[in-house]
């Protein structure tokens, strides 16, 4: 049955973010800018990209041109979605090589993180894998800039300490580190008007999900509650039309500063219920991160439905609710509108698979949900997810 003792909050609160934020729709003028300030004596420069979509859409073209006038260019492609810590280890060793003295990471969250980590284990002799999994707080200092240009609204790894890679058999290796926090974070909305309704629709849930569980967060604060609630008015306003008009460059602009925004607020108040399902559902189902937020974010916020909060009421306002315990019929539209109707049951997830799923949920992440939820009550929220 539903324990609904409140865990007691924080009695103090703090903030911390050290990256710098650039919000620009000029890239390389704030791009050179940030290497000058940060790195000032650089010589040559690590670009890291994905696959495919930086080249498609010129990007790779207009940073790598406009970087080779001042800089000598090594170039590490083709990050593939939720990379190893193998490819890691490669790009540790390509920066210790090339004496590399900043790092950009042009690309989703999967290219950030695997930067995150690459940055902090140059010149390592050990294997990263266990250092992610349980020794994150043998995870050294980043020994050199970084600079995150995210090309997808969602993650927010562009301004948080967190990093995800994948290990031994689709293993997720969910790491928190101060030193993952990059060095800058520019927002360059002309690189989210290219982004496929898809990846809009997945990343989408994941950032606003993320500014969502951060309101129900223990660690919450003031501050994270402002930045969360920033978030979720412009994920209120702007996700559903920017997910049916792509290119609009306003639309893009609101729908990647809501996602930084969601991340500032997450980097600090962190994540409860829905993302401590997430990482053992996308290694059983082999989905996305974000497509797995948004098969349990309506169940979460049902199991959540009593929490009251200021910044809740103040937020069911914003978005033209009563309370907040309408949170959940709001989310169902708000996928309605996304054109997302997959469930667990339509991915094939089974009745028998919940207690396997439940038992291997972030415990941390359940620890920090305001009201306590234990295995048998992550089982109910999985079962109201079929």
């Amino acid at each position: 049955m539903k324990d609904s003792n409140v865990n007691s909050p924080p009695i103090e609160h703090s903030y911390w973010n050290p990256t710098d934020v650039i919000i620009t729709q000029d890239l390389i003028p704030s791009l050179v800018a940030a290497l000058e300030k940060f790195c000032p004596q650089a010589k040559t420069v690590l670009l890291v990209t994905g696959r495919n979509a930086v080249r498609k859409f010129g990007y790779f073209d207009l940073v790598y041109q406009n970087l080779q006038s001042a800089f000598h260019v090594v170039l590490f492609e083709g990050v593939v979605p939720d990379p190893s810590p193998k490819t890691a280890e490669e790009c540790a060793r390509l920066i210790e090589e090339k004496k590399v003295d900043a790092v950009i990471a042009m690309g989703g969250g999967s290219v950030i993180d695997l930067c995150k980590v690459a940055t902090s284990f140059v010149g390592a002799r050990a294997d990263i894998e266990p250092f992610l999994a349980e020794q994150n707080h043998l995870i050294s200092k980043r020994k050199l800039p970084l600079i995150a240009i995210p090309t997808t609204a969602g993650t927010g790894s562009e301004v948080t300490p967190y990093a995800v890679l994948t290990g031994e058999n689709g293993r997720k290796l969910f790491a928190i580190s101060p030193h993952f926090f990059p060095t800058v974070g520019i927002v360059c909305f002309q690189f989210h008007q290219t982004v496929p309704q898809r990846i809009i629709r997945e990343v989408g849930m994941d950032g606003f999900t993320h500014a969502l569980e951060a309101l129900w967060a223990r660690r919450a604060s003031p501050v994270t509650d402002a930045l969360a609630m920033q978030a979720l008015i412009r994920f209120h306003h702007y996700l559903v039309p920017y997910y049916k008009n792509p290119t609009d460059s306003h639309l893009a602009e609101e729908v990647a500063t809501a996602a930084m925004l969601a991340g500032q607020a997450f980097s600090n108040a962190y994540t409860v219920i829905c993302h401590a399902l997430s990482f053992p559902l996308a290694t059983h189902l082999n989905l996305s991160h974000g497509k797995c937020c948004a098969l349990t974010i309506v169940a979460t916020a049902e199991f959540n439905a009593d929490i009251t909060t200021p910044a809740l009421e103040q937020l069911a306002r914003e978005i033209g609710l009563n309370s907040p315990k309408e949170l959940p019929n709001y989310i169902r539209r708000l996928r309605e509108g996304l054109e997302d109707d997959i469930t667990l049951s339509s991915v094939g997830f089974k009745p028998v698979d919940i207690p396997l799923i439940a038992e291997k949920a972030n415990a941390c992440m359940l620890g920090n949900n305001i009201i306590h939820c234990d295995i048998e009550e992550l089982s109910i929220v999985l079962s109201n997810s079929q």
